[in-house]
């Protein structure tokens, strides 16, 4: 199994970030940093990387993620094309990055998320575990996976892609995440 370790920056991680990344275990595992003014570029340049080199899955962090160290474990375990962990908005109003609608100029974020592994509609991709089959086809049905639509940032454009593949897209709520910004947000009971 090989798993490459995405994170697309803007121009350096958060310290917090490359601190929580020396923790996981890197076996089978390769990291690649890739930085751009537009975020979207970041991501399909290292969707190119992930489809060109053969990996067989991808786990995405945003740069200023802190996690635990088996979190790509607990996430495989759910043997799922797409699964994210849980966590929020850096910047008040604190919210879920979740949404359970997702189209082209509406979407609705998902106020509580439940303890265990629940579909979703959408999700920011600060923590995405997602297969390179399915990166692919969304890449072969749209072109650049991660290009904007109107409206929409490039996380919840590709997740509106692969529902409209049909696929599903799921959350495991028990798998945390914390969000470095003047504090680090994490997920507290108000969400459940």
């Amino acid at each position: 199994m090989k798993i490459l370790i995405a994170v697309p920056c803007y121009d350096k991680a958060e310290i917090e970030f490359d601190q929580a990344l020396l923790r996981l275990p890197k076996e089978g595992c390769e990291v690649a940093y890739a930085t751009s003014s537009l975020i979207y570029d970041a991501r399909n340049a290292l969707a190119e990387k992930a489809i060109n080199e053969n990996f067989d899955y991808v786990m995405w962090f945003d740069a200023d993620m802190v996690f635990n160290p088996d979190i790509i474990d607990r996430l495989m375990a759910h043997k799922k094309d797409f699964v994210t962990g849980v966590y929020t908005t850096r910047t008040k109003p604190i919210k879920l990055t979740l949404f359970d609608l997702v189209q082209p100029g509406a979407y609705h974020a998902i106020e509580r998320c439940p303890n265990e592994l629940f579909e979703i509609k959408g999700c920011g991709f600060g923590c995405v575990l997602l297969s390179t089959s399915l990166l692919k086809q969304v890449g072969e049905a749209f072109g650049r996976p991660f290009s904007p639509i109107v409206g929409m940032g490039e996380d919840l454009s590709f997740c509106y892609r692969v529902t409209a593949l049909g696929k599903k897209m799921y959350c495991d709520g028990s798998v945390t995440l914390g969000h470095v910004g003047k504090y680090i947000y994490e997920v507290t009971d108000e969400f459940r």
